[in-house]
């Protein structure tokens, strides 16, 4: 028996700027969220205007996105998930991690959309690398 297919959207945003010059790093991205009837299937779509951002920001967002949706389809595949990229700039100083602000922003709108969030961190019984004193 199927399930009724209930459409879901999330808001997400990510703006952080950590240290100073050529040593620190910055990123803002800003997306819309959107489940679709396709179980497994994702898309990507641009509709950033103007151009206040790096030669190479939308390949890498792109790409993060599409990376960050294969690996939560992984897991929840009773879905498909659109993203829409919205809006990004640049910080022409420090280095542009549009990969971590696009991270957090899908969780962020995974949250909103009330969808099951990713777990972020391993319980120290399920990660080897804890150390218990």
């Amino acid at each position: 028996m199927r399930t009724q297919f209930t459409e879901q959207h999330g808001y997400g945003k990510m703006k952080f700027v950590l240290g100073h010059g050529a040593d620190g790093t910055a990123g803002h991205v800003e997306l819309l969220l959107q489940t679709l009837p396709n179980p497994g299937r994702f898309s990507v779509e641009w509709r950033v205007t103007g151009n206040n951002f790096a030669a190479d920001a939308r390949e890498r967002i792109e790409n993060a996105a599409s990376s960050y949706l294969q690996g939560y389809l992984a897991v929840h595949s009773e879905f498909g998930l659109s993203v829409a990229v919205l809006a990004v700039t640049s910080d022409e100083s420090r280095q542009n991690d549009y990969e971590r602000a696009i991270y957090w922003a899908m969780h962020s709108a995974l949250q909103e959309a009330k969808l099951p969030l990713p777990q972020i961190y391993a319980a120290p019984d399920e990660d080897d690398t804890w150390e218990n004193p």
